[in-house]
């Protein structure tokens, strides 16, 4: 192996950290919550059961879906988007949902819908 190595720095590809907490208003708290409630009432789960599933705490999850998290960290998310439908539309206090579609290995669609990007 070599000792001494060179590299051009501007040629290296640079590698982006994704931040480890996402920052939501209290609105876009709220709709993340709704989401959750929804998923739940769809898949008939209790909020314990999918927390369970999910391999989030009890409380983390009573918190996301209170709308009481306003930085949620990344892998939080990521470990319920499997279990959240895709939102079609939200419209007043209507949210339809397509049931055969989550964000599974998606949380830039889900954080781009909570935040109204999309």
């Amino acid at each position: 192996m070599q000792r001494f190595v060179t590299l051009d720095l501007d040629s290296l590809k640079q590698i982006k950290e994704e931040p480890k907490r996402i920052s939501l208003t209290k609105q876009q708290a709220k709709k993340l919550s709704d989401v959750i409630v929804a998923a739940l009432q769809v898949s008939n789960l209790s909020g314990r059961q999918l927390a369970q599933m999910a391999g989030i705490t009890k409380d983390t999850f009573s918190r996301l879906k209170r709308g009481d998290t306003l930085e949620p960290e990344r892998t939080t998310l990521e470990k319920l988007t499997p279990y959240l439908f895709r939102v079609v539309n939200f419209e007043g206090r209507k949210i339809t949902l397509d049931t055969s579609e989550t964000y599974e290995g998606n949380i830039e669609n889900l954080i781009s819908v909570i935040r109204d990007e999309s």
